[in-house]
């Protein structure tokens, strides 16, 4: 069981990472195309 829920964890935080990563790259995506 505790290995499920450590597995689970870490999926859950390898996809917070990703939406970290998308969010930034949208931030600097936009600033790009403000400074046009």
């Amino acid at each position: 069981m505790d290995n499920a829920q450590n597995k689970a964890q870490e999926l859950g935080h390898a996809a917070k990472e990703k939406m970290n990563d998308a969010g930034r790259a949208v931030k600097n995506a936009a600033e790009k195309a403000g400074d046009k």
